[in-house]
């Protein structure tokens, strides 16, 4: 027979006293006999009850014994808890990348051009849509010129960062001018070139990306501490257009349009501008070559349908160049090359060779002395009497080096080539710098204005003799 232990006998007296204490509730209250002094004496009844429990509670130990015989229970283990950092709430950025803008920055997109941006306080940019190029402009209250920024962008044409950047520099190039690079900085979330201190009207911050076939070319100005409050403007607006730059999906395409019925696998495409009365443009022209050499020939609204034939060289064009895209006062050229050379005077001889190969396919007359620029005779050549060396540059930079009579007549011997590119930008120079020049049996078909003197003149005879002689070899 268990046994009981005396604490647990006294609770169970006093609770069974307790028991037969009267209903005190609410409803029972009414139905009393004996009036309010019975309730007053049923309430010190209960009263006493419950001092007597707190009294005996207080007297049970915190682990009672167990009964005899019985295992003890094993105990509940506590779970170990381990807390959850809670991570920043970061605001939102809207679904295509665009930052938020802050209480002191404004954004701006230019979504045919496939970007957007921050701008700081007080900054406004305006965009051009034909060409998807903007302006960025400082505060309204800014004293003089309030350009801060000029964002361009163009198709690639299959160029990488780095050749993008090396045509940037070539085009630029001043001897004894030193430029601050930054080859590996970032943009846009992704690799861009920055290039400082480059020479303009401005000193000017250039940073170029490539993104989706597309170039982007930002130039800030002015990068001189000089021109005060306008280079701090210029430096808070790089740093936020750097830190917050973000490319988009873009709405409009690139390149030059094709017109209906006209696949756009054009590889070479040339146009030009022939101005009339008033600078008006009278006359506009274009002729199309895809990698496979088919060409179109017509307007800049239209082409024919028919192919033209290939023009002269296209082969060896298309293996030596690199891409370019290129833009004169009459002419722009975009080219997909495949070669790894590059060099603006290159540039404007491949416009050359269009704008005669144009004018040579829509006539239907073939001239090679059309394309000749330079005709030079170099004396004569050793054991060979009346027998002259003769050299031949053609206006687009291919030479040839012949052997022939010295008092005329026809050609011997030829071999010919390409000019090397310091040739080429000599030869560059001679012909946008000076007028067509005659010396005796020598000619030079220039197209700039000034008549050429004679040191210019001395200096042409060992240019063409390196020629010759490399070519002749």
């Amino acid at each position: 027979m268990k046994s009981i232990s005396g604490n647990t006998f006294a609770r169970a007296v006093v609770l069974l006293r307790c028991s037969n204490t009267n209903d005190l509730s609410p409803q029972s209250i009414g139905s009393y006999k004996g009036g309010p002094h019975v309730l007053q004496k049923n309430r010190k009844s209960l009263a006493l009850c419950l001092l007597f429990l707190l009294l005996l509670a207080a007297c049970v130990p915190l682990n009672p014994a167990m009964p005899e015989g019985e295992p003890e229970p094993a105990a509940t283990p506590i779970p170990t808890v381990t807390p959850v950092p809670v991570a920043e709430v970061a605001e939102p950025e809207p679904a295509d990348g665009c930052p938020a803008p802050a209480a002191d920055s404004e954004q701006w997109r230019n979504e045919g051009a496939g970007y957007c941006l921050l701008l700081p306080a007080g900054f406004e940019a305006q965009l051009y849509e034909e060409n998807n190029s903007a302006v960025v402009l400082a505060p309204a209250s800014t004293g003089g010129h309030r350009e801060r920024l000029f964002v361009t962008v163009e198709d690639a044409l299959g160029r990488s960062l780095e050749q993008m950047a090396e045509q940037v520099l070539t085009d630029h190039l001043i001897p004894d001018m030193e430029y601050e690079l930054s080859p590996d900085a970032e943009m846009g979330g992704g690799p861009a070139f920055v290039i400082g201190k480059m020479a303009g009207q401005d000193l000017n911050r250039r940073v170029i990306a490539v993104h989706d076939g597309r170039v982007y070319t930002l130039i800030f100005i002015p990068d001189d501490a000089e021109q005060q409050p306008a280079n701090a403007e210029m430096e808070t607006l790089y740093q936020a257009v750097m830190a917050s730059f973000a490319f988009i999906p873009s709405t409009q395409p690139m390149g030059i349009p094709s017109p209906d019925g006209y696949p756009a696998d054009a590889i070479f495409s040339w146009q030009r501008r022939i101005l009339g009365d008033g600078g008006a443009v009278a006359e506009c022209q274009r002729m199309d070559i895809s990698a496979e050499g088919e060409t179109r020939l017509g307007t800049c609204t239209e082409l024919q349908t028919e192919l033209a034939e290939t023009p002269v060289q296209w082969e060896e064009i298309l293996a030596r160049f690199q891409p370019f895209s290129y833009t004169s006062g009459d002419f722009d050229l975009r080219f997909v090359g495949q070669g790894d050379i590059y060099d603006p005077a290159w540039s404007r001889a491949l416009g050359r060779w269009a704008q005669n190969s144009y004018g040579e396919m829509s006539s239907g007359r073939v001239s090679a002395a059309g394309r000749t620029a330079v005709s030079w005779w170099l004396g004569e050549v050793e054991d060979q009497a009346e027998m002259c060396k003769h050299l031949i540059v053609l206006d687009y930079g291919y030479a040839y080096a012949n052997i022939d009579p010295c008092g005329g007549g026809d050609n011997v011997s030829t071999s010919g080539g390409w000019l090397e590119t310091p040739e080429m930008q000599r030869f560059d120079g001679l012909l946008y710098g000076y007028a067509t020049t005659y010396d005796a049996d020598n000619y030079f078909t220039g197209l700039g204005e000034q008549e050429i003197g004679a040191a210019e003149l001395e200096q042409i005879q060992p240019w063409a003799e390196q020629i010759f002689e490399r070519l002749y070899e």
